[in-house]
């Protein structure tokens, strides 16, 4: 199984929802840490965009593999 999850991995990003989910991840760091910057903490207004759009991107790679991938996700090994 983990060598499955290794392998799907890198295929999520064969598919346009991830990287628009990326782009989005990057923006939503950098508006945070602008954010951030007002407030005079630069850095962790860049770290917490990234936790909260890290997060998102996590469920969107969920997403994906569910869509796609369900086959080689679920098929018994037996």
């Amino acid at each position: 199984m983990p060598q499955k999850r290794i392998m799907l991995g890198w295929k999520m990003y064969r598919h346009w929802e991830a990287w628009v989910w990326l782009f989005v991840v990057i923006l939503f760091a950098l508006a945070c840490s602008v954010i951030g910057a007002a407030s005079g903490h630069n850095q962790f207004g860049a770290v917490v965009g990234g936790l909260i759009g890290g997060s998102v991107f996590g469920k969107v790679k969920r997403y994906i593999a569910e869509r796609y991938y369900r086959d080689v996700l679920f098929k018994s090994s037996l």
